[in-house]
């Protein structure tokens, strides 16, 4: 086993890389994407009132982490109240948008909702938050093998996901 892992990650990383257009060196796994995310959020250098912004159809764990620290570091976090169901992606991206503040120092969005099965226009977001200087993490959880993904079109700060539950995959 100890002589084959790291050419068998490797050559995983490389079959994924090219199924999601992201090149293998930019892919680290994890054993799921709440682990991921939890691993990044606390890597972060937040100040005091500084905050996160998602909305509120965030995965419960994620919720949960999200909340614990930005307590821990004194940061806020904000939820945008997107309606279920929305009516656009105009109306999502306005009401997401004027949730956004000179105070905003992470985005974190789901691209598919677990709840709802939502999908938000994160091409927009990841696009915004650029022009703003706003890191951004997106929650892919529910997108390979769900639907296409370009990792390299969409050029994410950070993008997670879960082989294991649309592709089958081994964990």
């Amino acid at each position: 086993f100890e002589e084959t892992i790291f050419e068998g990650l490797q050559t995983s990383r490389d079959a994924l890389g090219e199924y999601i257009n992201c090149a293998s060196d930019d892919l680290a796994y994890f054993p799921n994407p709440t682990t991921a995310v939890n691993a990044v959020a606390r890597s972060l250098h937040l100040q005091p009132n500084d905050e996160v912004l998602s909305t509120n159809h965030i995965y419960g764990a994620l919720d949960k982490s999200w909340q614990y620290i930005c307590n821990y570091k004194q940061a806020t976090f904000v939820k945008a109240n997107i309606p279920f169901p929305i009516a656009s992606k105009k109306e999502f991206l306005k009401k997401f948008f004027d949730a956004v503040t000179d105070k905003t120092k992470v985005i974190f969005l789901s691209h598919i909702t677990s709840m709802t099965a939502m999908q938000f226009p994160v091409e927009e977001v990841i696009q915004f938050a650029k022009e703003n200087n706003i890191l951004c993490i997106i929650d892919g959880a529910h997108v390979p093998g769900h639907i296409s993904l370009d990792i390299s079109a969409l050029d994410p700060d950070i993008y997670t996901g879960a082989c294991h539950k649309w592709m089958c995959t081994p964990k």
